[in-house]
């Protein structure tokens, strides 16, 4: 992606970055775009193109049809990765030739993926930890925390489920360094802590560390809340409510927090998560 030929066109228009960026994204999305190569999301790309009266075509002008097709299957793979939908995210990624992709930014949300979804569907930990231990060691030059904790979460849960829980603790330790503190410059970003503050969550609920588990859960809503997204917030209150449940908690809080998971899997359209929570209301 020439991401120099964006900034050179906005500079002959004259349009400063936060005249560009009005309605459309945050300043610092933009910025971290420009100087960083960290790519947004397909829309905002186009409409921040759009006003500058250029195509996304333009920005790939050596192999522009291949780049965009490869850029857009890796989109398609994370928003249906965010919706729990495993299956379409694997096969999106399918349809990507590794070795084709770039740039950098790219590279490490392709690798993040087939890391964490090796992991979902318990495969061998060779194969979470051959794309995950990419973002640890060989692109730590180029070192980003949130990839560091996203590599690190997904290691954990690689371990978790192979049953070997010391290394799967030591990974989601590593996984919260400065994970409370982190801001996310757009949705994107908190979509990718959510991930980890979920996966987190969940493994301390099964070790039965439930203190820390809700700390990170609450700390999840409230962040959904501030974005105003939904995304993972009725992944988020349904632990929250097998918790309460299994730490012996008032029957109206576990109702409460399985009555707002409900409204949000609907809202969510997540099938397979509403038949969960309404088998555990059956016997609240």
């Amino acid at each position: 992606m020439d991401i120099q030929l964006f900034i050179q066109r906005r500079k002959s228009l004259g349009i400063s970055q936060s005249e560009l960026c009005q309605g459309i994204c945050t300043q610092a999305t933009l910025s971290r775009f420009e100087n960083q190569g960290q790519v947004p999301s397909v829309k905002i790309l186009l409409d921040l193109c759009q006003r500058l009266d250029m195509s996304l075509g333009e920005l790939f002008p050596r192999q522009d049809v291949q780049s965009t097709e490869l850029y857009q299957h890796i989109e398609a793979a994370e928003n249906a990765f965010v919706r729990a939908d495993y299956k379409l995210a694997s096969q999106e990624l399918a349809a990507v030739d590794a070795k084709q992709v770039s740039p950098l930014s790219l590279k490490k949300r392709y690798l993040y993926l087939k890391g964490f979804l090796a992991a979902l569907a318990k495969a061998s930990i060779n194969d979470s930890f051959f794309y995950l231990n990419q973002l640890m060691t060989d692109l730590h030059t180029d070192f980003e925390p949130l990839y560091s904790s996203l590599a690190a979460a997904g290691l954990g849960l690689a371990y978790a489920n192979a049953g070997e829980s010391e290394r799967a603790h030591h990974y989601f330790e590593k996984a919260q360094d400065g994970l409370l503190d982190y801001e996310p410059a757009n949705s994107q970003e908190l979509w990718r802590i959510l991930n980890i503050i979920l996966h987190t969550a969940n493994f301390y609920a099964t070790a039965q560390e439930y203190d820390q588990s809700n700390r990170l859960l609450l700390h999840g809503i409230s962040l959904s809340s501030q974005a105003s997204v939904s995304n993972y917030v009725d992944r988020l209150y349904f632990r929250l409510a097998q918790n309460a449940e299994a730490q012996g908690l008032e029957v109206e809080q576990i109702k409460a927090y399985s009555a707002d998971a409900l409204a949000f899997a609907k809202f969510n359209g997540n099938s397979q998560l509403l038949a969960r929570i309404k088998q555990f209301q059956s016997h609240i």
